[in-house]
């Protein structure tokens, strides 16, 4: 868990970033196994398990700004068709179970780009998701002086989160963090 250090603070860059667990082969292979396989039961038990760690982090967020927005990382129509769920919405749903936390829909994939877990090249995942993302309808409004929470399971190169918390800033948001289960 932590914030942005001070002098590596972006304009449109993420504020501060939340992990429960280390990405590791083990993780990896639960992570695609939710993703695939859709065994949704084993993020219960992730969830489960840290259950007091993800109520201290969070704790610590909402007493710095108790309106804080819970937005899941949007996946393209066509991924979420073939998948048949978000799991960053999953994620949320989860934490609505032990936290009090509000979230919203206000992000959409707007390019249907390659999965970032199959990109090596650091360069080749910044570009590959550049322009992803966009404001759903008339929500920039929504958006302007708002605190965020992204989520999304898997953080390694971040530039995913990077990429819709540059879009929420473009709005004007407050803050943008970042809530993942694992960090790579």
């Amino acid at each position: 868990m932590g914030f942005t250090h001070p002098q590596c603070i972006r304009q449109n860059g993420i504020d501060g970033l939340v992990s429960i667990f280390r990405y590791n082969n083990l993780l990896k292979k639960l992570i695609k196994t939710i993703k695939y396989r859709l065994a949704t039961d084993i993020l219960d038990e992730l969830v489960s398990l840290a259950k007091e760690e993800i109520v201290t982090k969070l704790d610590f967020f909402y007493n710095l700004n108790n309106s804080l927005l819970f937005q899941p990382i949007p996946l393209h129509k066509q991924r979420l068709r073939e998948r048949g769920f978000n799991q960053a919405q999953l994620i949320i749903n989860k934490l609505k179970q032990i936290y009090d936390i509000s979230d919203c829909d206000l992000l959409e994939r707007v390019k249907n780009t390659s999965s970032q877990a199959q990109i090596i090249d650091r360069k080749e995942r910044f570009l590959n998701i550049r322009g992803a993302f966009g404001a759903l309808g008339q929500t920039e409004r929504l958006i302007t002086t708002k605190t965020f929470f992204l989520i999304d399971d898997v953080v390694t190169s971040g530039s995913t989160v990077k990429e819709a918390a540059r879009l929420l800033k473009r709005y004007k948001a407050a803050k943008v963090y970042v809530f993942s289960l694992a960090k790579g």
